[in-house]
């Protein structure tokens, strides 16, 4: 039987003020009425203000954020503000600016400068075409501006020690939920064929010190990768769906709050990038973010059935 995948964004379900049309919008858009992507209109030494104008999940978030590092790195403009004000990360007990809950600031230049705020169209441009597509470029820009706190820093830095070291890391992405919104997913087998594939061609002295940690939102797919492998499997003690409900869907009840929901997404993330061996979703963000942290991780990429 033929499947059928409908393709849908979820965008902020309040409305807000665009700031670069002054215009109240209601932010529940339609995939097929988003503005197509659209390059900056800035005048040259503007400062930009990039703010949160989509519902986009944490990593396309995450991208456009690189987009905007990348435009500044041109040199034309006079300054950088990244204030991710609203979307589903936002956690007001946190504070009022989501990127810093989890980041340093970025916010520098001559902030007197006059203001260029991203519109929705520019910021979808920033996304998907001003983000670097080399994971190198994408790995300079990340050393140079994009800094964990150091809370999160150490605590992630104890489980890789802890779960990683004197080990070889097969690292495993599935996102098994909302992602069957936007494009077909990954099974469950073409994985592990993959990953047999992979552990039959490693050396023997790998062999006996391999494991593997899963990243997934999926608790079945987890199951199976422990049924199915006579491996170490190691994995994050976090929220996953057992009925294929989307996690980072609003108001579905998986979170006490929604700094939880994005710390871990971002902890999953970086825990990838400290693997030996990557194999992802070819269309993830959350994985291709984790390879752009460390772009001499081998990577498979895996596309849907």
């Amino acid at each position: 039987m033929k499947k059928t995948f409908f393709i849908f964004v979820l965008f902020v379900n309040y409305s807000f003020l665009n700031a670069n049309t002054d215009q109240p919008y209601n932010a529940i858009v339609p995939y097929r009425s988003l503005p197509a992507p659209s390059k900056l209109a800035a005048q040259e030494g503007a400062f930009l203000v990039l703010e949160n104008p989509s519902d986009s999940g944490m990593f396309d978030v995450f991208n456009s954020v690189l987009g905007a590092l990348n435009l500044y790195e041109q040199g034309l403009y006079s300054g950088l503000k990244i204030d991710l004000n609203s979307g589903r990360y936002l956690d007001l007990a946190e504070g009022t600016n989501w990127w810093e809950y989890f980041f340093e600031p970025i916010h520098f230049g001559n902030e007197e400068a006059p203001k260029h705020y991203f519109s929705l169209a520019e910021y979808m441009h920033l996304a998907l075409i001003d983000c670097p597509q080399d994971r190198n470029r994408a790995f300079n820009l990340i050393q140079k501006y994009v800094h964990l706190k150091v809370p999160l820093r150490e605590e992630l830095d104890a489980f890789v020690h802890h779960h990683f070291a004197n080990r070889f890391v097969i690292g495993v992405h599935h996102r098994g939920t909302d992602k069957i919104l936007e494009v077909p997913v990954v099974s469950y087998e073409k994985t592990l064929r993959t990953l047999l594939q992979i552990i039959k061609k490693l050396p023997k002295p790998e062999k006996r010190v391999l494991s593997i940690f899963v990243a997934t939102d999926d608790q079945h797919f987890l199951s199976y990768l422990q049924a199915h492998l006579p491996y170490p499997i190691i994995y994050n003690n976090f929220v996953r769906s057992i009925d294929g409900t989307a996690l980072h869907a609003y108001q579905t009840g998986f979170y006490s709050n929604n700094y939880q929901m994005g710390k871990e997404a971002l902890f999953d993330c970086v825990m990838l990038s400290k693997c030996n061996i990557l194999v992802r979703p070819g269309s993830s963000g959350l994985s291709w973010i984790s390879s752009c942290f460390n772009p001499n991780i081998p990577v498979y990429n895996l596309q849907g059935d």
